[in-house]
């Protein structure tokens, strides 16, 4: 696989180093690539790799976002959704970079069908979000909760007031404590948060076991790669990349 960074080509050694926001999975079997997986068996899974890395939280994620995501994705499923062209998806990128870069620029605009209109930021994560509270009555009907609609308002109103952003938080420490003062203050709390927790999945146990498991699955790969007939780094570049 060749992609082009300006004007120089740059080969990729796995597929997996063509990193997307979203990307469609299978698990593959054997020596299987992942393009190859899912020609097999279609797609099994996505993974989503929209969101940066929650300081507020020692695990880096948090339930309020699980429940955004669960939201946006079942949006996803149910929105009307046309074949996207090359075009098009040049200028979402556009919006996504704004987006990132400036999404808390006051009276931030973002282009509607390709530029030839441009709307506040505002106004139209506002209407995406009118769907997601029809989305989160529905799954909190069956919760029996109010809990969808609850991350709803919540991050709505981040539209209207830009200091309730994490990015603005983030921002907002490190001016007050500075970048290692903040990072210092956070992996203290943290370390200390998740020292004193039991480990409820795995024992240590089963950790070392897993560890011992590991090693052994890993000395039958390396001598099965050494036996006569092993296929070399160079012919796997000629089976997948076509060098």
């Amino acid at each position: 696989m060749v992609i082009i960074a300006s004007s120089m080509p740059m080969f990729l050694q796995i597929e997996n180093e063509l990193y997307a926001p979203i990307r469609p999975k299978r698990v593959t079997k054997g020596d299987e690539s992942p393009s190859d997986a899912l020609l097999r068996g279609g797609i099994e899974y996505i993974e989503v790799r929209s969101l940066d890395i929650n300081p507020f939280t020692a695990i880096g994620v948090n339930a309020e976002q699980s429940r955004f995501l669960d939201l946006f994705l079942i949006w996803c499923v149910l929105a009307d959704a046309p074949e996207m062209s090359s075009d098009e998806l040049l200028c979402t990128r556009k919006n996504w970079n704004r987006v990132i870069l400036e999404g808390r620029k006051p009276g931030q605009t973002i282009g509607i069908g390709c530029d030839t209109e441009r709307q506040p930021l505002a106004k139209v994560g506002k209407e995406l979000f009118a769907d997601l509270q029809r989305v989160a009555e529905v799954l909190d009907s069956i919760n029996g909760n109010k809990q969808y609609q609850q991350v709803c308002t919540k991050l709505v109103a981040c539209f209207e007031d830009a200091s309730l952003t994490y990015s603005a938080q983030v921002l907002e420490q490190m001016k007050e404590k500075g970048v290692g003062g903040f990072g210092r203050e956070l992996s203290e709390r943290y370390r200390e948060q998740l020292s004193s927790e039991p480990l409820e999945v795995l024992t240590e146990e089963q950790l070392q076991q897993q560890v011992e498991a590991s090693i052994k699955r890993q000395a039958a790969m390396e001598t099965q790669d050494s036996m006569p007939g092993a296929m070399g780094f160079e012919e796997y570049l000629h089976l997948h990349a076509g060098r």
